[in-house]
């Protein structure tokens, strides 16, 4: 938004269209504080009650700003413009040693002399075909074909010879490089042991570094020109199973899928090597970083296992027990915390990191407890994170099946407030959730 009346113009942010210190829920119908999908490392509240200036929207602190953060992902612009040292290189998309360009532009820079991505050089306010065809003029006016990778007088790309055009719209480089433009951004929270994300935006990222990148394209599983998936991800589809089978083709079939699997028709490829351990916003969605529930560095730092997931009752131990007995996998955890006798579900609620938390939340809202891990998942509406208060909520509400009013529980009720209504929560016991 940009301001139209408040603090003068000296105060900083006035003539910027920054970036809202709330936002708006539609699925909700819910307006909240914006950093409530943040991840700062202050505490929220100061010792004297009072929000910290962090969390404070009405303090006259600088916000982000539009033409220099959001608008670089959100909006569709001519590709030379990603060249500029407003995106540092980081939305090419192609990667940056495979492309350049001969000629360096000008720039349009703000009062400050910093650069900024302006409306003037937006082609849609939004994402249109253009962010993904890199113009496609021939393509509107003559009906020619589709093109997949920028071109210009000015562009230098040697690897898009005769050979790359003719095959790009099949080539995982080109097609995840296209998706890489945006879908690689530098997420917020922490980076799991195994360079996993923990927040979202960084698929493409992931899925670059996991372990079918040159084999898999974004497309494979995404049609870029259907709305995408519900929040949390949705049911697996046979286009994403497909897309695995294509390459493991002994696995195709269904018996040799189970006895691969060792599990129910319902658990798919995904749900081992591509878990729900990533903060989509208004979900859990799944990592893109395609990999291996044995992941050692995952398993020794109680961090979100595909295993663990599923059988939060289970512990540590057992999960390193039957990946040796079920799949022949040995895990050396070297100097693991200790607790791996413990069930991982409760380790997980009570792990240090806030989204191993959320996680958790979300993977015992869908487990089979259900309702029954109420008590287990209620102590999460007290959490000092608020990221971490949502998604309690979120979990709590599945079980419940329906919304918490705001007399109920409001997240950002200061902490006195919120702990009244906690202690009311706990009151519904699991036999009398759906009476």
């Amino acid at each position: 938004g940009t301001q139209l009346a408040g603090p003068p113009e000296e105060a900083g942010n006035h003539p910027q269209e920054v970036k809202l210190p709330f936002a708006y829920w539609i699925e909700r119908d819910e307006w909240f504080p914006q950093t409530y999908d943040e991840t700062p490392g202050t505490p929220e509240w100061t010792e004297e009650g009072k929000l910290a200036r962090f969390y404070d929207y009405t303090a006259p602190h600088t916000h982000a700003e539009w033409s220099r953060s959001c608008a670089l992902c959100h909006n569709t612009y001519p590709y030379a413009e990603r060249f500029g040292s407003v995106g540092q290189g980081k939305i090419l998309g192609f990667p940056k040693e495979d492309i350049q360009l001969a000629v360096a532009r000008d720039e349009p820079k703000d009062e400050r002399g910093a650069a900024v991505l302006a409306p003037w050089q937006l082609v849609t306010l939004g994402i249109s075909c253009e962010s993904c065809h890199f113009g496609a003029r021939e393509h509107a006016l003559e009906n020619a074909k589709i093109i997949f990778v920028p071109r210009g007088e000015d562009v230098v790309f040697p690897k898009a010879d005769a050979t790359l055009l003719a095959s790009a719209r099949k080539s995982p480089y080109v097609i995840n490089s296209i998706c890489a433009q945006c879908h690689r951004a530098g997420t917020q929270g922490p980076t799991y042991p195994n360079g996993a994300a923990s927040w979202n935006s960084g698929e493409a990222r992931d899925l670059a570094a996991g372990s079918c990148t040159s084999q898999i394209r974004c497309t494979d599983c995404h049609d870029p020109h259907r709305a995408g998936p519900v929040p949390g991800g949705g049911p697996d589809v046979p286009e994403q199973i497909a897309a695995c089978t294509r390459c493991h083709e002994a696995l195709a079939e269904p018996a040799a899928a189970a006895e691969h699997s060792r599990h129910a028709d319902g658990v798919t490829c995904l749900d081992c090597h591509m878990p729900r351990i990533v903060h989509g916003l208004s979900g859990v969605i799944r990592s893109h970083r395609i990999s291996s529930p044995s992941d050692a560095a995952m398993l020794a730092g109680d961090f979100p296992n595909a295993c663990g997931l599923c059988h939060l009752e289970r512990s540590r131990d057992w999960v390193v027990a039957e990946l040796a007995r079920g799949w022949e996998v040995k895990v050396d955890l070297g100097e693991a915390k200790a607790g791996g006798d413990q069930p991982l579900g409760e380790r997980y609620l009570a792990h240090a990191e806030g989204v191993v938390r959320q996680v958790a939340a979300e993977a015992y809202a869908r487990s089979p407890e259900g309702a029954a891990a109420w008590s287990k998942v209620l102590p999460l509406l007290e959490d000092p994170r608020p990221p971490t208060r949502m998604f309690g909520r979120l979990a709590l509400e599945h079980m419940l099946g329906r919304r918490l009013t705001h007399e109920e529980y409001l997240p950002w009720a200061p902490p006195a407030e919120r702990k009244a209504q906690v202690e009311g929560l706990r009151a519904l016991a699991p036999p009398a959730l759906h009476d």
